[in-house]
């Protein structure tokens, strides 16, 4: 991704490739300087790791709450499966967008076989200003009861939801959180989900 061959697609597509470069840098340097209760990088690998090796959840679902976020997932199943895939060893992976594969994909990860670790993919901060419910005066469809909530409400409510049942099904699961979708971001997650494999990113200063 941090290449020329990944670099030059960004930069035809107007991203910003330097705010790119500088949080993939800002995640280096979280990885090799910070301790593990602060450093994303190594809770995620052991976490993960752990999952395969101790629990025999060989499944590795990547869950993403943001159709936005989708592509982060399929360049992860390439990550994945080109890194860890080798010697009859390395977790399968699976990207799911949520809500769209909830009915689906949700049923069987909360009642299916018990080989599945879901990771969420969260983005706190929604891109624009959410649109939200108006009171309407006669209330025929109910929906009062949400006035001045938006999307970004009841997708965080069905994380929620989702989780708890989850847990209530013994079905475990963990939260990745990016604050807001911009370069610098994506370039810190990017470069997470690399570190975590052994590949290579840019140095720690840009």
């Amino acid at each position: 991704m941090f290449t020329p061959a990944g670099l030059l697609p960004a930069a035809v597509m107007n991203l910003d490739v330097r705010a790119l470069l500088l949080g993939a840098a800002a995640m280096t340097r979280r990885f090799l300087d910070e301790p593990f209760e602060r450093n994303p990088v190594l809770q995620y690998a052991a976490v993960n790791y752990l999952m395969v090796t101790e629990c025999h959840k060989p499944i590795r679902v990547l869950s993403s709450w943001s159709k936005k976020l989708e592509a982060v997932g399929l360049w992860y199943d390439q990550l994945l499966s080109e890194s860890l895939g080798k010697q009859g060893k390395g977790a399968t992976p699976l990207t799911t967008v949520q809500t769209r594969d909830l009915h689906s994909r949700g049923q069987q990860h909360q009642d299916g076989a018990r080989d599945k670790f879901i990771n969420n993919l969260v983005l706190k901060a929604p891109v624009q200003p959410a649109i939200t419910i108006s009171m309407a005066e006669h209330n025929e469809d109910e929906l009062n009861q949400f006035n001045r909530k938006g999307l970004p409400d009841i997708l965080s409510a069905a994380l929620r939801g989702t989780n708890l049942a989850y847990f209530d099904a013994a079905r475990p699961t963990a939260d990745l959180l990016v604050p807001v979708l911009s370069e610098h971001a994506i370039g810190q997650l990017l470069q997470m989900l690399i570190a975590r494999h052994g590949g290579r990113g840019p140095p720690a200063s840009v």
